[in-house]
């Protein structure tokens, strides 16, 4: 603006015009919510399969090491137990056919302290010869055992062809890890045993 003398005036500051500043740019979208106020999915965590570390050769030749050793211990576990077992029996028939007997009878009316005394210490052996076998489960543990040598063989069988997989580079971790999880269950029954396999239950002689 000027005065007529070629002067120029000093604008006032509501003569000009105002700028306009620049606009932020705009926000995405928000998500839509849930329905029925649910919580929306997050990335789930990993699970313990994806934790495991891959099935090892060596862990396969040591599982194949244990069953091979049980399906030829067991064999003898079980024959001494059912021995055992045979024995108790045809003691503890023997007993209670003596104690059946009419002279038995004779024996225990007897006033005689000597036939009384023999006659109560015989009942007490009697007794316990015929509770020792279910105390100490030999007949059941000699049963457990037979199937488990079986089993023992069976999974031995397994290891040994994923040895052969792992050598031929066809194994996948998959199918080790199922023969592996096959050997545990195993192994788990044989450490249920009553009375517990020791490794000097040795292999009866053929």
């Amino acid at each position: 603006m000027s005065d007529g003398r070629g002067t120029k005036l000093k604008e006032a500051p509501e003569d000009r015009q105002a700028q306009p500043s620049p606009s932020p740019p705009p926000l995405p979208p928000a998500p839509p919510p849930p329905p029925n106020g649910a919580t929306p999915p997050t990335q789930a965590p990993p699970t313990a399969a994806d934790q495991e570390a891959p099935i090892t050769e060596a862990r396969i030749r040591k599982c194949l090491e244990s069953a091979d050793h049980w399906a030829k211990h067991l064999p003898a576990y079980a024959e001494h137990h059912q021995r055992l077992s045979d024995r108790f029996t045809i003691c503890a028939a023997i007993f209670a056919t003596i104690t059946g007997l009419s002279v038995w009878a004779l024996l225990a009316a007897s006033p005689d302290w000597r036939a009384q005394l023999f006659v109560s210490a015989f009942a007490i052996i009697a007794a316990t010869v015929g509770i020792v076998p279910k105390v100490k489960n030999y007949a059941e543990a000699a049963g457990k055992a037979r199937e488990l040598t079986t089993q023992y063989g069976a999974v031995a069988g397994d290891l040994l062809d994923s040895l052969e997989a792992i050598n031929n580079k066809t194994s996948t971790d998959m199918a080790l890890r199922r023969v592996v999880n096959d050997f545990e269950l195993i192994k788990k029954s044989k450490d249920l045993l009553v009375p517990a396999p020791t490794p000097r239950h040795r292999s009866p002689k053929r």
